[in-house]
Formats: C-alpha cells, sequence, structure tokens
C-alpha cells in the first residue's frame, strides 16, 4: 500500500495573540480523498499529539458528522522526530495560520 505523510501543525496562537490551529477542510478533504483512493495515511506535526482545530474553520455545528473521524486523526499525530521519509511515496502539508508558524519556528 503507497504511504502518504501528512504534516500538520501545533501551533496554537499567531505572533498576535489570536487562535492559530490547522484549517480544518484542508485536512480533512484531502485525507478523506487519498484515503478513497487507497492511500495509507501517517498524520505527523513538529512535537507530536495534539493538531489544534482553527475555530474559524468551523461552522455554528463545530466538526462536521461526516469528519470526526478524520478530525480525531488530529488528536494522535506522531512527532517529526519519529518520521522516516523514506517510508512514504508523498508529503501533503495542509494549511491553516499554525502551519505558517510551524514552518518558521523550524527554518531558525
Amino acid at each position: 500500500m503507497t504511504q502518504i505523510l501528512m504534516v500538520v501543525t501545533n501551533g496554537h496562537t499567531m505572533d498576535n495573540g489570536h487562535h492559530a490551529g490547522i484549517w480544518l477542510s484542508e485536512f480533512a478533504e484531502p485525507y478523506e480523498a487519498l484515503k478513497a483512493n487507497g492511500y495509507e495515511i501517517t498524520v505527523a506535526s513538529p512535537n507530536g499529539t495534539d493538531s489544534p482545530i482553527d475555530k474559524n474553520s468551523l461552522g455554528e455545528e463545530g466538526i462536521p458528522s461526516g469528519w470526526k473521524e478524520i478530525a480525531d486523526q488530529l488528536t494522535k499525530t506522531v512527532p517529526l522526530a519519529d518520521v522516516n521519509s523514506n517510508n512514504y511515496s508523498g508529503i501533503f502539508l495542509p494549511g491553516g495560520h499554525g502551519t505558517m508558524f510551524d514552518s518558521q519556528m523550524m527554518r531558525t
């Protein structure tokens, strides 16, 4: 089975103090499509564990019922330090404000 690495954020806030995190649809839609096409997906983040969802990416109802299982993947991410890139055929980096800050921190 072909393996894909999805790298998500651990960022909770932006420099200005506003809430950050992953934009749920930018994670859930590709995750859903990749799974439907037979890919095995590992969800990783810089620190592992929780990847917060940007509240601005949710409607009044919160996480859509069809995405709850997908969103659960964001609560148990693998630390990037534990990932062997040779095991993956591709990498996908979903967006959101948290992602910008993780990328900036990893460069310094």
